[in-house]
């Protein structure tokens, strides 16, 4: 089966241990109010291009989000089925960012070279 491979943004010292996890590691995906996520949880943030989710990181993310210190987080690949059926049609009105509806399998951490 053809799989697509996106972006997103985890904090790195996570990431990369999670990376070598038996049985690979995962985003996690859309939620409804449960046990775990009280409040529900509208999915990890998704991009298309690897340059935007850096972009994200290195100008907004801090701006959101003031407790997230932008070199302490990196850009990742996750392994999707499409974007039509694993990613918001919309994105979200808070950040404008695109959110995984379907935990996806984390690939490898991808490299920006500047």
């Amino acid at each position: 089966m053809f799989r697509v491979e996106v972006y997103t943004l985890g904090r790195t010292s996570g990431y990369d241990s999670a990376l070598y996890v038996p049985g690979g590691s995962f985003k996690i995906g859309f939620r409804s109010p449960n046990e775990e996520f009280p409040e529900g949880y509208g999915g990890g943030w998704i991009w298309k291009d690897p340059k935007d989710a850096d972009e994200f990181r290195l100008s907004r993310l801090n701006v959101l989000h003031p407790e997230y210190e932008p070199g302490t987080f990196s850009v990742y690949v996750v392994e999707i089925t499409s974007w039509e059926s694993d990613v918001s049609s919309y994105p979200d009105s808070i950040d404008g960012i695109h959110r995984l509806l379907n935990d996806s399998r984390i690939l490898r951490k991808f490299e920006l070279f500047r």
